[in-house]
């Protein structure tokens, strides 16, 4: 195995031959500097900071923290906007002053305090969603992770409707997070994709609305899929919710309102009628389908644990 680079030129060698042997494995371009960082962690027993400020690279110095801001430094350089992707758990719709906006939610480690504060600011210039321990850890500002949302609009929010923007902002946030956990369970993975589908096709101009109520349906429907698949029993071929629900019923899930799955409920026809559904019918479904998702994914979860002999 190689030895560290000390050089500007034997680290110029490490890092070609460190993006050829992770391109041989078939790593994506977006993830080759956090899996790299892991393979020379594991490989020379150092330690990389994946927070590392990039500024703190030094010339010619290729040792601690300098390593790895040189090591980040260098697959920015290489591969620029392609290295961008978006790690978060996923996206939702927001209705603020009657009009949608997206949530595109970050991931979160740690306990970090969450805020809706109109004076957005001072967490701009100190915005984290890792917490490490022993560091000052600033909150959260939620209405930086709405897109489209100007200044003037901001100061134009109440009281009452940051408190609804938080409260939102939170419950979906752990709709989704669930969701994340869930990964791996049959159907998840699709589901997820439906949600995200839902969300695009609301913002798609001109918008989708038949579409995204679609998605929305097909997004529960795996959900209740999914928690009668872990229960290990047969399920059904059907859109039909309120079937799916009744056999989910008899083997165990607690009832869920008839309203909100009321909400989600269509025919497949709708996916050529979008002209006819109207923007607050969509934006009920996609609600309603997260407070379901919610739900079903605690459901699933205490499913899991109990198999796993973590909770009796």
């Amino acid at each position: 195995m190689r030895d560290l680079p000390k050089t500007e030129k034997e680290f110029i060698v490490f890092m070609e031959e460190l993006d050829e042997l992770l391109r041989k494995r078939n790593v994506p371009v977006s993830s080759r500097d956090l899996v790299g960082a892991c393979e020379v962690a594991k490989n020379y027993q150092i330690e990389i900071d994946l927070m590392i400020n990039k500024n703190e690279a030094i010339p010619n110095n290729y040792t601690g923290n300098s390593f790895a801001a040189h090591f980040f430094n260098w697959f920015e350089n290489r591969y620029g906007d392609n290295m961008k992707v978006d790690y978060g758990p996923g996206k939702a719709v927001i209705l603020i002053k009657n009009d949608p906006y997206k949530i595109v939610f970050p991931r979160i480690f740690g306990p970090i305090p969450i805020v809706c504060d109109r004076n957005i600011q001072p967490y701009k210039e100190c915005q984290q969603t890792i917490a490490k321990v022993g560091d000052p850890i600033m909150p959260l500002n939620v209405l930086l992770f709405i897109e489209n949302l100007n200044d003037g609009l901001i100061n134009a929010l109440s009281d009452k409707e940051l408190k609804e923007i938080l409260e939102f902002f939170i419950s979906s946030y752990e709709a989704i997070g669930l969701l994340l956990e869930l990964k791996d369970v049959q159907y998840i993975k699709e589901a997820r994709g439906d949600l995200e589908t839902a969300v695009v096709n609301i913002f798609y101009q001109p918008p989708q609305y038949g579409l995204s109520k679609w998605n929305s349906l097909q997004f529960i429907e795996k959900m209740v899929k999914a928690y009668i698949g872990v229960q290990k029993k047969n399920n059904v071929k059907t859109h039909n919710l309120f079937e799916l629900f009744e056999l989910a019923y008899n083997y165990g899930l607690p009832k869920i309102s008839n309203d909100l799955i009321k909400a989600i409920q269509c025919s497949p026809s709708i996916r050529y009628e979008s002209r006819n559904v109207k923007f607050e019918e969509v934006i009920a479904s996609h609600h309603a389908s997260l407070e379901i998702c919610k739900r079903l994914s605690l459901e699933i979860k205490k499913i899991i644990l109990r198999e796993s002999g973590y909770i009796v």
